[in-house]
């Protein structure tokens, strides 16, 4: 089965010295047997999703939701009341109620309020894994846990495993991690300014100098005076407080934003991936990031820059099918807020216009891409908050 890179990137506003910028978890996409779903917590409450050139419509039983996140096979959703429920696939536990495993339900299209969670500020779906952020500043985890993912110090187990192998069917608490403001996957940022990872190391994902899989967090070294993340299914990337960006992991597609071109990238070159974090090159004055196949920053003037896997029209004219140096994407201006998708975007606009462009957009042939920013909906003051 083809994996869908899904990324969350969460930033807490009123915390301390931290980015004040609209929680990431404003839109998300999942994938059902229908195909690609996007979805968008109105200011409302209510959640409402659509497919590629089709109408919105509301998703029944979710009512005040102000945070959305979208998994391979399933969705998240958080409301004002710090309760999270999820809806989709259940193969690796996803729904989080171990009732359900019992009764071997695989799938819910209705909405499951996951087991022993309260007071919740923050939701990431990664992949089959599900995180939650509560109040207190620790993280909880449930889902698939093979190659530590879920960050309980047991043993590391493959991901050949299935899930009854150590998959968690309900909340279990990331050890040794506490102080957290934001969460993106298995990747925290700490009150301190300090950045935590675990789970997969494959290609260096957690930045520690090694590919190794990790069941217990640690620190990311050489990152300091962090306010914001956003993790990749191979890469993170870290928003410093002097508005630069450091990013390690893989460089397949020059995600890592270092403007080595394409033509030395390549499996097998020093230039493939890095292990530990590096600088992205020509990039400042930035106030968000969020990344998937490709990363997207918002910069504090309101303009978007974006790097890594330009196909489909993810980065514009100027991206083209891979680009390792930042260019402005599809010259957007007036964004208030940015997701990055698969070959994709949404932006945000300050009047309330929610905007989107790339792959599973509009209904234009196979690929359903659009490459040109389209207007999908004028929210006014239904927008995200």
């Amino acid at each position: 089965m083809k994996r869908l890179l899904i990324v969350t990137i969460i930033s807490i506003r009123g915390l301390c010295s931290f980015a004040q910028t609209l929680s990431d978890n404003w839109i998300a996409s999942y994938r059902s047997k229908a195909g690609i779903h996007h979805v968008i917590a109105l200011s409302n409450g209510q959640v409402m999703t659509w497919q590629a050139g089709g109408e919105m419509q509301r998703i029944e039983g979710l009512e005040n939701a102000i945070q959305v996140s979208g998994g391979e096979e399933h969705l998240l959703v958080l409301d004002k009341s710090g309760y999270v429920y999820t809806l989709g696939s259940n193969d690796y536990y996803q729904l989080g109620d171990a009732d359900l495993v019992a009764k071997k339900v695989r799938e819910s299209s209705k909405p499951v309020k996951v087991k022993g969670l309260k007071d919740v500020i923050a939701i990431s779906a990664f992949s089959n894994t599900n995180y939650a952020l509560r109040k207190d500043g620790t993280v909880w985890a449930w889902g698939n846990g093979n190659e530590g993912l879920c960050g309980d110090g047991q043993k590391v187990t493959s991901g050949m495993y299935s899930a009854s192998a150590s998959g968690k069917k309900e909340p279990v608490k990331v050890m040794d991690l506490d102080d957290v403001v934001a969460i993106s996957g298995p990747m925290a940022l700490r009150k301190d300014g300090s950045v935590w990872t675990w789970g997969d190391g494959y290609q260096g994902r957690l930045g520690r100098g090694d590919v190794k899989s990790e069941s217990v967090p640690a620190k990311v070294p050489g990152i300091e005076n962090a306010t914001a993340i956003s993790g990749s299914r191979n890469g993170g990337f870290v928003l410093l407080k002097d508005g630069t960006v450091k990013a390690w992991g893989t460089n397949y597609k020059g995600q890592l934003g270092t403007g080595i071109p394409s033509s030395k990238i390549y499996q097998g070159s020093k230039a493939e991936r890095s292990l530990i974090p590096v600088s992205v090159i020509k990039l400042n004055n930035v106030k968000a990031i969020n990344a998937s196949s490709s990363i997207l920053a918002l910069r504090k003037d309101g303009t978007v820059m974006g790097w890594g896997w330009g196909e489909l029209s993810a980065l514009g004219p100027l991206g083209g099918d891979v680009t390792s140096t930042p260019v402005h994407v599809h010259k957007l201006s007036g964004v208030k807020a940015v997701k990055a998708g698969n070959g994709a975007g949404f932006a945000l606009l300050n009047d309330g216009t929610l905007v989107g462009w790339g792959s599973q957009m509009v209904a234009t042939g196979v690929y359903k891409h659009s490459k040109t920013v389209i207007t999908i909906k004028k929210l006014g003051s239904l927008a995200p908050q």
